[in-house]
């Protein structure tokens, strides 16, 4: 929308294509509809990868008999395309999922299961300076929020990282 600067009258709206006719016009060979085309295809693509990955109940998590105490480390592995979350538990991996930028609720995720399956076990929560920055992105809010997730869940927060 654009709008005149002294009497605020709108002088033009810019209506988006829908993304049928993105698709339509990307047939035709128009180069910035086939991009917008591709880049839906891998969003599309992103999302299914992270339905098939979220953890969504606590019995996704093994039950790790006979451990008395569990400190979790939450990292993120960016060396590929696709940056992944990683939980581990006195340092074995027990889940692996679609990574996703500027987002808390993964973390509240993994704790609300982590404190679901495991109770007083759970010791300490770790997260590392990759997921840090994956979760929190360029929001200091969402930073701060992180020891409040954690509190929120009775885990003991194991600073390693921060933010520079």
């Amino acid at each position: 929308q654009v709008d005149c600067p002294k009497c605020d009258k709108r002088l033009c709206l810019v209506i988006y294509p829908s993304p049928a006719e993105e698709r339509a016009a990307a047939k035709t060979g128009n180069e910035e509809a086939q991009r917008a085309v591709g880049a839906e295809k891998r969003r599309d693509q992103r999302e299914e990868k992270h339905k098939a990955t979220k953890l969504v109940r606590a019995s996704q998590l093994p039950m790790l008999k006979g451990v008395d105490e569990i400190d979790f480390l939450l990292s993120c592995d960016e060396t590929s395309d696709d940056p992944v979350y990683i939980l581990t538990a006195n340092g074995e991996e027990i889940h692996r999922e679609q990574a996703w930028f500027e987002d808390n609720g993964p973390l509240r995720r993994y704790c609300r299961y982590v404190a679901k399956r495991y109770g007083a076990r759970a010791k300490t929560f770790t997260i590392d300076g990759t997921a840090v920055v994956w979760l929190s992105g360029d929001s200091l809010t969402l930073y701060y929020e992180q020891a409040d997730i954690l509190k929120e869940f009775g885990l003991v927060e194991k600073a390693e990282d921060t933010p520079a």
